[in-house]
């Protein structure tokens, strides 16, 4: 009977004469020195015993042609990285039994081997060596994760939150230098049509750019509106904002109207609310400069199509 399909074999070699020219007579016994192999991916699940496996030599003094044996490295059997004990039963002599690796994949010729110290092997799961994207080393006590070994795909969403963190577990020790870049805390700017009050956008000819970046509670703005044919201010404009602040205060803005093919007036952001800003021409009647002038349909300057409004703003979401 076969081996099971999913087991590793190794093919033995040898050639036997006499010291006279004559083909040597006898047999080779491989033993593995595991009493049992544990295969419990094969189907079914199949134990192999550690039976002595005996090799008659050929008419020439040699080991039979696609003499093959289990390998001693496959990571499907339990325990791995094993021996075999080599005894060599001749008519006329018998050498000292020595041991060898038989690696899947591989020839063996016992006339070349370099024996080896005998070993039962070792529990396939802590066994030294790459096992795909773990590295295992120190008689099985590190297990290193290869690097793009875990990705997205391996990480269910929201598998890692707040509860499975503890507490300051992630510092400077634990974060290697550059080891977190823009690209890997997000590389998705956003968009959105904010709601807009005493303002009409227009049809032809208007583009309105609005995006924003949230990167924790950190969200930042930039919003830009080229008027169309039909556009209208009417009031004091106001926008919503993308994501709800955290109060009425920012961390930095800026603003500006654009009379295009004119001039280019500063303005400012003031908050409306949590959820909608004003945008406001500077009032430079006065010694200083004041936020109380609102914007109409002649203020700063009479707004017609392909004018610009353009605004962002940083600030804490709630």
């Amino acid at each position: 009977m076969p081996l099971p399909a999913n087991v590793s074999t190794c093919t033995i070699t040898g050639k036997f004469t006499n010291a006279d020219g004559t083909p040597t007579e006898g047999t080779i016994v491989l033993v593995p020195t595991p009493l049992v192999l544990l295969d419990v991916g094969a189907s079914p699940p199949t134990s192999i015993m550690g039976t002595p496996i005996a090799i008659d030599l050929d008419v020439n003094g040699a080991i039979p042609v696609g003499f093959i044996v289990p390998a001693t490295d496959d990571l499907d059997l339990n325990p791995v990285d094993w021996t075999y004990k080599v005894i060599i039963n001749t008519d006329y002599y018998k050498p000292e039994d020595f041991y060898i690796l038989a690696p899947g994949g591989t020839t063996v010729d016992l006339t070349g081997v370099i024996p080896v110290e005998g070993s039962p092997g070792v529990p396939a799961d802590v066994v030294d060596g790459n096992r795909g994207d773990i590295t295992v080393s120190g008689s099985g006590l590190l297990w290193n994760i290869n690097a793009d070994a875990v990705t997205a795909t391996e990480i269910a969403a929201d598998a890692v939150g707040t509860s499975e963190i503890a507490a300051l577990a992630v510092g400077t020790a634990e974060l290697a230098e550059g080891a977190v870049t823009y690209t890997k805390v997000s590389s998705t700017i956003s968009t959105w049509t904010p709601t807009v009050t005493n303002l009409t956008r227009g049809t032809t000819g208007m583009v309105e750019t609005a995006q924003y970046y949230r990167m924790g509670p950190l969200v930042f703005v930039s919003y830009n509106l080229v008027f169309g044919t039909g556009m209208a201010v009417s009031g004091s404009v106001q926008f919503s904002l993308p994501v709800t602040m955290a109060g009425t205060s920012f961390i930095s803005t800026w603003a500006q109207f654009t009379d295009t093919g004119t001039l280019t007036y500063a303005a400012e952001v003031v908050a409306a609310s949590t959820t909608a800003i004003t945008i406001r021409p500077p009032n430079a009647s006065a010694t200083h400069s004041t936020l109380s002038t609102t914007t109409s349909a002649t203020v700063p300057f009479t707004w017609v199509a392909t004018d610009i409004i353009a605004w962002g703003c940083a600030y804490l979401a709630a």
